[in-house]
C-alpha cells in the first residue's frame, strides 16, 4: 500500500506566515529540528504529528508605542532573546515601512519604534522564540503597556474599550506579510450586534489605526470581532482614558482568537480601584455563566453572580469591587463558549487641578499549558515584577519557576516576584499563568498585565498526516 503524504500548516489557523523544507522518509522517521516521528510498521494505521520544521521563516508583529488621536506619545521598543537557533531576520517598522536597526543590551536584542513591528524569524531549532514589546507614557496619555508578539490570524476577538465621553478605544491593524489584507469589523454592545461592519484595507508590510467611536458611537461597553483575509492580521485595541485634563491610563490588548465553555483570567490585585469583569456571549442562543474565585486560600465564590444569564450577542459587565483577598484568579464557568475580559484602575496622585490621575490594566484570558516562558522586564529599582499561577485542578500542582519548585493547592493561586531576564514555569498539570508589571512613579503607579502563553507555541508547527 502506498502512504499518502499531505503536510497542513497548524499555524494557519492564526494565519501565521511560514516557508520551510520537509525531509521524508517512507516508513522511517522523519526529522525536524530536533522533532521525529515514528511511523511504525502497520500500514493500516494513520499517523498525525505537530512537527517544527527545518529552517523555517515565520513573521510576527510586536506593538509597542501608544498611538493616540493626536499622535503617538512616550516610547516604546521590542525586546527579543538572544537565543541560540532562533535569528531575526529583519524588523520592519510597519508605520513607515523602513527597516529597523537593532542595538543590544546584555542577552537582549532591542528595536526602538513608536510603530508596531514586523519580525521576520528563522528557527534553526525548536528553542523558545521569547520578546516582549513595551511602552510607557507620561505626559496627555499616561501609562504603561508590555504585550507578548504575536502571529497574524484570522479572527480576533476583544471585550474591551469604551466610545463615551472621556473614553478611547483605538483599532490598530498590522500586517506583516508580503501581500494587502482586508479586514471587517464587527461591534457588539450590551443589547447585542451593532449595524456598522466597517472593512479597512491594510497594505503590505503596514499598519492602519481607526477610532471606533467613528463606527460604534456612544458605547459603554464593546465586543468587537475582526476578520480578516488572505494573509490575516494583527489586531490590538489600545484604550485610553482622561477625567478632564487627568489621564486615566492606557492599555494595549492582543484579541483571542476563540471562545471557550471556561475562562481563567489571572492575578487580579485587591488594592487596584473599580475593577471589572465583563462579558459577551458570541453565539446566537442564551447561555448561563456562574463566576468563581481561584485565592491564595482556595476556591471562593463571587457574591452576585450565582448564576448571570446572557442573552444572544449581549455585553455584560459586573463590578469586583469588594475582593476578600489580596489576589484572586476570575474563573467563568459557561454553559457554552463565552469572552471574557477584566480591567482596573491603579489611581495616582492630584494634578494640577486637584484630580487625581491614574492608569488602567486589561486581563485578557490565559490558556491552560504546562511550560510557560516570557522576558521579564527591567523597569529600574522603582518596578515590580509579578508572577502569577493558578490551578483549576482538584489535585495540588507542583510548578517549577526558574528551577525552583512550589506546590498549588486545588482550586488555588500563587504569587511570586520575578527578577527582570527570562521567566520560564514547568508544571506537572496544566495551570493558567500571567506576569503583571508595575513601576512606582512620583505621580503614582503604572500597571500591566500579559497572559503567559504555551512556550511550545512560540514557533509554528506544521502537521504532517500520514494516510496509509
Amino acid at each position: 500500500m502506498t502512504p499518502k503524504w499531505s503536510v497542513k500548516n497548524t499555524a494557519r489557523l492564526t494565519g501565521a506566515a511560514i516557508t520551510g523544507v520537509l525531509a521524508i522518509a517512507a516508513f522511517g522517521v522523519v526529522g525536524a529540528s530536533g522533532s521525529s516521528l515514528d511511523f511504525g510498521q502497520d500500514l493500516n494505521k494513520p499517523v498525525e504529528q505537530n512537527v517544527v520544521l527545518p529552517n523555517q521563516i515565520f513573521e510576527v508583529v510586536c506593538v509597542p508605542g501608544i498611538e493616540t488621536e493626536v499622535g503617538t506619545a512616550g516610547s516604546g521598543q521590542v525586546m527579543v532573546s538572544q537565543t541560540d537557533g532562533i535569528e531575526v531576520l529583519k524588523a520592519t517598522d510597519l508605520g513607515s515601512g523602513e527597516e529597523i536597526e537593532p542595538t543590544s543590551s546584555g542577552d537582549l536584542t532591542v528595536y526602538k519604534s513608536k510603530s508596531p513591528v514586523g519580525l521576520t524569524i528563522q528557527s534553526k531549532s525548536d528553542a523558545n522564540f521569547l520578546a516582549l514589546a513595551q511602552s510607557e507614557a507620561n505626559k496627555d496619555v499616561r501609562g504603561m503597556t508590555l504585550d507578548q508578539c504575536q502571529p497574524a490570524r484570522a479572527t480576533s476577538w476583544f471585550t474591551v474599550g469604551a466610545t463615551t465621553v472621556g473614553e478611547s478605544a483605538l483599532l490598530t491593524v498590522s500586517n506583516p506579510s508580503q501581500q494587502a489584507t482586508q479586514v471587517t469589523v464587527h461591534g457588539w454592545s450590551a443589547t447585542g450586534p451593532l449595524e456598522e461592519t466597517p472593512t479597512i484595507t491594510v497594505s503590505a508590510k503596514s499598519t492602519e489605526t481607526v477610532n471606533l467611536a467613528a463606527y460604534f458611537p456612544e458605547n459603554e461597553r464593546l465586543g468587537i470581532r475582526v476578520d480578516a483575509t488572505g494573509p490575516g492580521a494583527v489586531s490590538t485595541i489600545r484604550t485610553v482614558g482622561m477625567d478632564g485634563l487627568a489621564p486615566q491610563g492606557v492599555d494595549a490588548i492582543t484579541g483571542t482568537d476563540t471562545a471557550s465553555e471556561t475562562v481563567v483570567l489571572v492575578g487580579l490585585e485587591k488594592d487596584l480601584d473599580e475593577p471589572k469583569l465583563r462579558l459577551m456571549n458570541p453565539g446566537d442562543a442564551e447561555i448561563n455563566a456562574e463566576v468563581t474565585l481561584l485565592t491564595e486560600e482556595g476556591l471562593m465564590g463571587l457574591s452576585g453572580s450565582e448564576t448571570i444569564v446572557l442573552d444572544p450577542g449581549a455585553v455584560f459587565q459586573l463590578s469586583l469591587d469588594g475582593l476578600g483577598t489580596d489576589v484572586a484568579s476570575v474563573v467563568v464557568n459557561s454553559s457554552e463558549p463565552i469572552l471574557a475580559s477584566m480591567s482596573a484602575t491603579a489611581v495616582g496622585k492630584p494634578n494640577e487641578d486637584g484630580k487625581k490621575v491614574g492608569d488602567r490594566v486589561v486581563w485578557m484570558p490565559s490558556l491552560p499549558a504546562t511550560d510557560f516562558a516570557t522576558l521579564v522586564p527591567d523597569g529600574g529599582d522603582k518596578a515590580r515584577n509579578v508572577l502569577n499561577v493558578a490551578n483549576q485542578n482538584a489535585d495540588v500542582v507542583e510548578v517549577t519557576i526558574n528551577g525552583k519548585t512550589r506546590e498549588i493547592g486545588p482550586f488555588s493561586m500563587i504569587t511570586q516576584e520575578i527578577g527582570a531576564g527570562e521567566l520560564t514555569v514547568a508544571s506537572a498539570q496544566p495551570v493558567y499563568a500571567s506576569l503583571t508589571s508595575s513601576v512606582e512613579r512620583k505621580d503614582g503607579k503604572v500597571i500591566s498585565n500579559i497572559a503567559l502563553t504555551d512556550a511550545g507555541e512560540s514557533i509554528p508547527t506544521t502537521k504532517l498526516v500520514v494516510e496509509r
